[in-house]
């Protein structure tokens, strides 16, 4: 199994926090998302200062080994007015096969 947990944590209590997560492997020289899957997920309430994504995971099943990578948007609401920010976590070889 491969796979990442991006966390995103506030100082300040906020209305919400979302990730949008996909975790890619790369196949003779072309990237794909695994199983086609991207993790939404969300916090939300009046206290919200922290989220993890768990989700993102894929079983090594295949023939040919190769890069993983991840792509993380994530989104923070506060006082009305929404925060954007993307992460790309390193790519690494993994004793993983697609």
């Amino acid at each position: 199994m491969v796979g990442f947990k991006p966390t995103t944590e506030c100082e300040t209590p906020v209305s919400s926090i979302t990730h949008e997560t996909e975790l890619k492997y790369q196949y003779y020289g072309w990237w794909y998302t695994t199983s086609g899957i991207v993790d939404v997920e969300s916090s939300t309430g009046a206290s919200t200062s922290y989220l993890e994504s768990k989700n993102v995971a894929h079983a090594c099943t295949g023939e040919v080994e190769t890069w993983f990578w991840g792509v993380v948007t994530g989104r923070i609401s506060y006082m009305g007015k929404n925060y954007w920010a993307v992460v790309y976590p390193p790519k690494k070889r993994l004793n993983c096969k697609v």
